[in-house]
Parts: C-alpha cells; sequence; structure tokens
C-alpha cells in the first residue's frame, strides 16, 4: 500500500489502468541512468579508499539507495486500489489524481539515487577525500530534494481535487 493520504479509492473505480507516456519511458530511463551514476559514484569511491570500514559503509548506502529506487519505481505500476489518495477520489478526479500519483513515483525514482549520490561524498561517509568539506551542502540539498516532489504534488493534487 503506497500512502499518500488518508482516501483509498471505491470499488466502481478499481479496474482504471493509465498507460505511461513517452515523457514517463523518458523517466524511466533517467531513473536508469541515475542507477547505473549511484554505483559508478559508489565503485570510484571504493577504488579511492584502502579504508574496509568507508568500503562498507559505501556500498551500504549504494544497496539501500538500490532498495528505495525499485520500491519507488515499482510504485508506478501499482493499481489504483493500493494507493492511499490525500482528497477524494470522485468519478471527476480519478484520472488526474491517479496521473499525479504515477508521475511523483516516478520522480522520486529518480531523485533517490541522486539523494543518495549526495549522500555518498558527505563527510560522514568520505572522510580523507577532497570532496569531503561539502558533506552539509550535500545533506541540505538531498532534504530539499527530497521535499519539493512532495511539495509540488499535494498542491496539485488540491487544485484538481
Amino acid at each position: 500500500m503506497y500512502n499518500l493520504g488518508f482516501h483509498s479509492v471505491d470499488s466502481q473505480f478499481s479496474n482504471i489502468r493509465i498507460y505511461p507516456s513517452l515523457i514517463d519511458r523518458v523517466l524511466e530511463g533517467i531513473s536508469v541512468l541515475a542507477f547505473l551514476a549511484l554505483w559508478g559514484c559508489a565503485a570510484w569511491l571504493c577504488l579511492q579508499t584502502e579504508d574496509k570500514n568507508v568500503i562498507k559503509s559505501v556500498l551500504s548506502l549504494a544497496g539501500v539507495g538500490t532498495i528505495g529506487q525499485v520500491v519507488l519505481a515499482v510504485g508506478a505500476y501499482v493499481p489504483l486500489r493500493k494507493i492511499k489518495f490525500p482528497f477524494r477520489i470522485t468519478e471527476y478526479n480519478v484520472y488526474k489524481q491517479f496521473f499525479l500519483a504515477k508521475r511523483i513515483y516516478r520522480v522520486l525514482s529518480i531523485l533517490c539515487p541522486i539523494i543518495f549520490i549526495l549522500q555518498l561524498f558527505s563527510k560522514e561517509v568520505v572522510r580523507d577525500l577532497a570532496l569531503s568539506g561539502y558533506g552539509t551542502v550535500a545533506h541540505f540539498i538531498g532534504i530539499i530534494l527530497f521535499v519539493l516532489p512532495f511539495l509540488v504534488y499535494y498542491i496539485l493534487a488540491f487544485r484538481y481535487r
């Protein structure tokens, strides 16, 4: 169950399906590229250091990022009855709300590896490299990148309720 709010869908709307458009396919392709960039950065950081603890933390952070991205990518294909929406679903807004939910999952599946890439270069993970001075900036950018799509989603969901 993907929870975006408190309202579930009635049984009369449970068979609705929205097929991915070209933009959705492009977003999925960008998501795969972000996934490859995450593991490329993790491999580069592992090759740059000899410390086993840093290697373990880099690989575990990349693994958690992969799990998060898979969960979000699967969320773009779940049926309508598995999503809880922030506003009541009626016959007039069911397609718009479902479309917005699918789109936010695709956008978050792009941002999830990017956020974890920023965390890879934070000062807590990589202490010895020259990039370690940007740790607090990476944390701040990661928080902004995570909150911004939810803010946009709830504004648009409110508008199309």
